[in-house]
Order: C-alpha cells, then sequence, then structure tokens
C-alpha cells in the first residue's frame, strides 16, 4: 500500500531501518510506547494544556520547561498541524509544530519550537546537528512561506526527565539556502519510501539495519526480523549439483511477489528452484578460467583483470611437476572443479544472461559464464564515497557525526546512475547496508548466499 501521508519522523525511522519502517507504517504493525515516550507525552500534553487554557502543570519536568518558553500569548501556534505537497503525484507531508512564535520582536526571524524529552541532557543535539535533521528543517520550510521568511529560529527544548528535572534550550538560526537542500534530500527518500512499498516486497527482501535492533530500548519487530535471517532471494545448491539455466527470467517485484504465495513468504521461490536442480549423480560443471579468476578475485581482493590475466597464463602454460607443500594459488582454484574442492562462496547460482541491466550477487559467484562487465563492488563503491567526502570537506564520510554520513551516502548512491553488469558484493562491509537498499529495488535479479 503506497503512503498518502508521509512526515519527518518516517523519514527518520526510513533512513534508520527500511524494515522497520515498512513494518510499522506500512502493514501497520503497532509499535508499543514506552515508558520514556510515555512520560514525554504526559509533559507534551501538559505543555499544551497551559498554552490553550492557562492551567499550571502539575509535573517538576514542564515546569521548568516554562522558565525559558514564551510567555502565553494569542499569537502563539501551539501545536500547530500542517500539511505541505512533497512532489507531483506524491504522498503529502504532515506535521505537529509543538509551539510557534510568529511575530518575535523585531529584528528577529519567526520561531519554531521544539520540545525534547530526555534521560540525559548528553543526547541534546548541537545546533549544527539540529539543521541537518529533517524535522526542523521541514518546519523551517512550511514557516518560511507562510510568514514570508527567508531566515528562522529553530530551538529545541530540551528537557531531563530525572527526579531534579534540567531544561537546556539549544536554539540557531537557519536559511532556506541550508534547509531548502534537507528537504530534497527528504524527498529522495520519501521516492524510495514509495517505490518500496509499491513493491509489495516479502519481508526478507527489505534491508534491515541490524545494528539498530537493541537501539531506544530495542525494536518491537526483533523477533520477526530474526525469524528472516535464514530466508534469502535463491536457496543453497548441495554439493555436486548446479541450477538449470532456465531458472530465473523474472524481475524483482515478480520474483517478491512469486516468494509471497508460498507458506512462508519464500517456498514457492524454493520450489521453483527445487525442481530445476541436476540430480547429485550428474557430472560436476567445468568451470572456465575466467569463472575462476572472478572466484580468486573475490577471495584474494585483487583487481579482477589482474586475476584474469593470471588465469589465461595458468591455462597456457603446461602444469609444472607437482611439489611437496601448498599448491600455488592458480592451481588451487583450478582444483576446485573437482567435487571434493567445491568452491565455497558458490551458495546460489542463479543465470544472468537473460538480464539487460544490473544482477547482484551477494555473498557468492556466478558459476556460469554470462559475458557481461563483472563489477567489483568496492571498485564501484570508491568514487561514490569520496565524492561525499569531498562534498562535505571531510577526509572520509564514516568520520561524519552521528552516523549522518551513511544518510549522505544513501543520497549519493541513489542519485549515482544505476551500474550495469554482475556486480559480486560481500555480505558485510562499508556502504553495504546502504547501497543495498537502493540497488535491490533496481536489479533485475538478486542472488544471495545462505553461508
Amino acid at each position: 500500500m503506497i503512503p498518502l501521508f508521509v512526515s519527518a519522523s518516517q523519514v527518520d525511522l526510513f533512513d534508520t531501518c527500511q524494515r522497520k519502517w515498512y513494518l510499522a507504517k506500512v502493514l501497520k504493525l503497532p509499535m508499543p510506547t514506552t515508558e520514556s515516550q510515555a512520560k514525554g507525552i504526559a509533559v507534551h500534553k501538559e505543555i499544551e494544556v497551559f498554552y490553550n487554557t492557562g492551567e499550571l502543570p502539575h509535573s517538576e519536568a514542564a515546569k521548568e520547561a516554562l522558565k525559558v518558553l514564551p510567555q502565553r500569548s494569542n499569537v502563539l501556534l501551539v501545536e500547530h498541524k500542517f500539511n505541505m505537497p512533497t512532489y507531483k503525484g506524491g504522498p503529502t507531508w504532515t506535521g505537529v509544530i509543538d509551539l510557534v512564535d510568529p511575530y518575535p520582536l523585531y529584528p528577529k526571524p519567526p520561531i519554531v519550537i521544539d520540545h525534547k524529552t530526555t534521560k540525559d541532557l548528553r543526547w541534546a543535539k548541537t545546533p549544527k546537528e539540529m539543521k541537518e535533521g529533517i524535522q526542523l528543517s521541514s518546519y523551517a520550510k512550511y514557516i518560511g512561506e507562510q510568514y514570508d521568511s527567508d531566515e528562522i529560529e529553530i530551538k529545541h527544548v530540551n528537557i531531563q526527565l530525572s527526579k531534579i528535572p534540567k531544561v537546556m534550550p539549544v536554539s540557531t538560526t537557519i536559511t532556506s539556502l541550508e534547509y531548502l537542500p534537507r528537504w530534497e534530500k527528504g524527498l529522495d527518500s520519501v521516492h524510495a519510501m514509495v517505490d518500496l512499498a509499491g513493491a509489495d516486497p516479502v519481508l526478507s527482501a527489505i534491508t534491515p539495519n541490524w545494528n539498530h535492533c537493541k537501539s531506544y530500548g530495542g525494536c518491537p519487530f526483533q523477533n520477526e526480523c530474526e525469524k528472516t535471517k535464514s530466508d534469502a532471494v535463491c536457496v543453497s545448491v548441495p554439493k555436486n549439483t548446479i541450477a538449470k539455466e532456465e531458472v530465473m527470467g523474472l524481475t524483482l517485484s515478480e520474483k517478491l511477489k512469486l516468494g509471497k504465495n508460498g507458506s512462508n513468504g519464500t517456498s514457492a521461490v524454493a520450489t521453483q528452484l527445487a525442481t530445476t536442480i541436476v540430480p547429485p549423480d550428474a557430472p560436476p560443471p567445468v568451470a572456465t578460467p575466467e569463472e575462476l579468476a572472478a572466484a580468486q578475485a573475490v577471495l584474494d581482493e585483487k583487481p579482477m583483470q589482474e586475476a584474469l590475466e593470471q588465469a589465461k597464463t595458468a591455462e597456457a602454460s603446461p602444469e609444472p611437476p607437482r611439489k611437496r607443500g601448498r599448491p600455488p594459488k592458480a592451481a588451487a582454484a583450478l582444483e576446485t572443479t573437482k567435487p571434493s574442492q567445491e568452491p565455497p562462496i558458490a551458495s546460489g547460482i542463479v543465470k544472468s544472461e537473460t538480464a539487460t541491466g544490473l544482477a547482484l550477487y551477494i555473498g557468492c559467484i556466478p558459476t556460469k559464464g554470462s559475458g557481461r562487465t563483472k563489477i567489483l563492488f568496492e571498485d564501484w563503491l570508491a568514487p561514490i564515497a569520496d565524492q561525499v567526502a569531498k562534498d562535505k570537506m571531510v577526509e572520509d564520510y564514516r568520520t561524519m557525526s552521528f552516523g549522518a554520513g551513511k544518510g549522505e551516502l544513501a543520497v549519493a548512491i541513489r542519485r549515482a546512475p544505476v551500474p550495469q553488469g554482475d556486480m559480486l558484493v560481500p555480505r558485510i562491509g562499508s556502504g553495504v547496508d546502504e547501497a543495498l537498499s537502493i540497488l535491490i529495488p533496481k536489479a533485475d535479479f538478486v542472488v544471495k548466499s545462505l553461508g
């Protein structure tokens, strides 16, 4: 189901973990309110009631917050709801601003105030982080348009919920030159959200963020996600067997929907693949020098061209007398064609000759030559990551504060041309999760190792 409304919190959730967003916002699975969230909601409500009715709050936390908040006035906007268009045909952007002072004393610009409850003021965002966030940028865009102001003051009133509550306001001024680019990046995420919701995928095909499972008290969908760790786009091939060549001629969306026809989301795909596996007593496949070179390149992490040259040289040269000790790498690679020494990384085999665009091999390699370009993931990602670092004036995108580099990298990957050929992707590594969340929906098909 394609979302009709999106918000800053949805974009933040999607950028953090696409699978969690899909479960919560598309499948509408309930997300229980934590104790900390319940306390924060109560403080918000007390402040809202004070500004609307004049009734003084009961909690010490809300009383402390009022000491740094504006005095009651009829011009203030309290819990102000708003809607904005995103792009033509796209969902509506919606939000609720805690407090707006549209007409502060001259020459101050309109002020947008957001109450933030926390267990520790050490987690309070800096002015720079406030500007980089999509929430306050979207608020600033809306208020700037409503009050014809190119400059907006954004303010966090951080409230520490403890026995002795503490309050720390943090404010800064943001201009349209700062919040409009962040708004555009938010729209990139909205496009991706709409694409993912429209694909109607099986859960195991949606990229999770396993590093986020324990954050903020733990994800409520952990148990559901754990069940998908054994799921994959393809199945493992038993020893001495290969998959028949006519297995996959489907688009990714067709394969995902095919998987949903099974009882557990993968049985239909598994059944189709299982019927196209050669019997165990069939003779083993003979790999070409190019295929062995691709395997050795992945294992050795050496450039593909160098590995190809070594394989061709080894094929043309007569094999020298065997010596004692460990065999050379080239000879060891050739011996992997024997049934007893099957390459361990080839856990799934899917035809790639029929694909016209991108094929992803995650943690495995194609065992039959496709005649198509082989792309090493690291070589493809390196110039994109370097450009992000250059644009943000940092040495490495991974050094950006609070994980902002991952979001910047994801935006750059989404804007980059889709690579054409067979891409060999490691199971883990820098940029892998960010890239796969974008590349998988665009690929003709995906092969994923179960090992």
